[in-house]
């Protein structure tokens, strides 16, 4: 079996592939784009990718394709319709990263609720040697035992996440962006309700037509000014604009983010003024990216594979 991956890189280093190359000849590329999709994939039966687009186009330009393979849970990349016209299966991998992007939520909130860019940058500027007292009081440090956390998207991770703030002491509400997740343990609220309430809000959603500019200028001013905001999403959940907007004119204290409109970051990213600014923290989409987490895409692929091969449905979305 001839089997291509398309973007080694993006799943970074340090993995092992054996279980994989078990199954068939693997050829590996770094990345690979659009251009060069169907010219590499020219004899492969399998093709692993996570950012390559599968439109009618390239999967009937692919003669020998029996499988597509998403390094991922998103799948809107892969034109299924065409895909079962050929009888090409795909395969996407869940619930890989949901550990990884709870932990890193968690960073991202004690981060911004203790303040540590400020006081890590007071220490290293020798402040603290000249200080007089050994405790340096400037900025506040709440307990999130005394707060409302707020939770958009309440999946797998969001669960994960909830489980963390009630073990911390915090009230827990949530906003089902679907409508359909219930989680009697904790509080459903409206949208507008969980902004007005929320200490803390920490997005876990998936990126739709009803999450799209979800956190736009209204909704920012409908925020506590204490309140924080987390983006381990997807980047335009968070009007990007706006966010500067609220920042600037006080209307939040912090937020943090995973994602990206665009990612790689942008040159003309309206965030950028705001990079020096210890209220804002971004970091490079690495929320789900341990290498537990990492591992677990691959092997999840070659169990994809060889699941397909005896005939077994297993993560198909094409069916």
């Amino acid at each position: 079996m001839k089997i291509v991956l398309l973007d080694q890189k993006s799943l970074g280093e340090n993995l092992h592939f054996d279980k994989l190359e078990s199954i068939g000849s693997v050829t590996y590329y770094d990345y690979t784009n659009q251009e060069q999709i169907i010219e590499r994939c020219a004899d492969a039966q399998v093709v692993i990718t996570n950012k390559g687009h599968f439109d009618k186009k390239t999967i009937e330009a692919l003669s020998h394709l029996k499988l597509i393979c998403m390094t991922g849970t998103g799948y809107d990349k892969i034109d299924i319709q065409a895909a079962r016209a050929r009888s090409i299966g795909v395969c996407n991998v869940l619930d890989y990263c949901s550990d990884s992007v709870a932990q890193h939520t968690l960073a991202l909130v004690l981060q911004l609720v203790n303040h540590m860019n400020y006081y890590r940058d007071y220490v290293k500027s020798g402040k603290y040697i000249e200080d007089d007292a050994f405790t340096h009081y400037e900025v506040q440090i709440n307990e999130i035992a005394q707060m409302t956390w707020g939770i958009v998207g309440m999946g797998s991770i969001g669960g994960k996440v909830a489980k963390i703030a009630k073990a911390m002491g915090a009230k827990v509400i949530y906003y089902s962006t679907s409508g359909k997740n219930q989680q009697d343990a904790y509080e459903r609220v409206e949208f507008d309700d969980l902004l007005k309430r929320a200490h803390i809000i920490t997005i876990h959603a998936p990126l739709n037509d009803r999450t799209r500019n979800l956190f736009d200028e209204a909704a920012f001013e409908k925020m506590k000014k204490s309140a924080v905001l987390i983006n381990v999403g997807r980047g335009d959940i968070v009007n990007e604009g706006a966010l500067v907007k609220a920042l600037s004119h006080n209307l939040i204290a912090g937020a943090a983010l995973d994602v990206l409109s665009k990612e790689p970051m942008s040159k003309a990213s309206k965030l950028l003024p705001m990079l020096e600014d210890s209220r804002l923290i971004i970091t490079p989409h690495v929320a789900w990216a341990s290498i537990t987490a990492r591992q677990k895409v691959i092997n999840e692929v070659a169990l994809n594979i060889t699941e397909y091969v005896k005939g077994n449905k297993y993560q198909r979305v094409d069916v």
